[in-house]
């Protein structure tokens, strides 16, 4: 089981089409830009709402990944869906 590289967000993806449309050329795969990618934060799926919540102020994508008990991905919480949980 692989663990993710990192998150690319949606002001670096706005920055590598840039780049690359600067050099008048195609925008390229995803994996061509993992130098732009933010670390991820993973929390348990039964993690506390506040703990989410601590751990997406302090993440620059203010995305959280969610992990199972065996330790497999199994979601993504946004700041739109902590809103809808509040």
């Amino acid at each position: 089981q692989q663990e993710p590289l990192g998150m690319l967000s949606e002001l670096m993806l706005a920055k590598a089409y840039m780049i690359h449309r600067s050099k008048n050329q195609a925008a390229g795969k995803v994996g061509n830009h993992i130098d732009m990618l933010d670390p991820i934060t993973t929390v348990e799926e039964d993690a506390p709402l506040s703990e989410v919540l601590k751990e997406m102020i302090n993440n620059p994508t203010h995305r959280v990944l969610v992990k199972n008990k065996k330790g497999a991905l199994v979601g993504i919480i946004s700041p739109k869906d902590m809103m809808r949980a509040m």
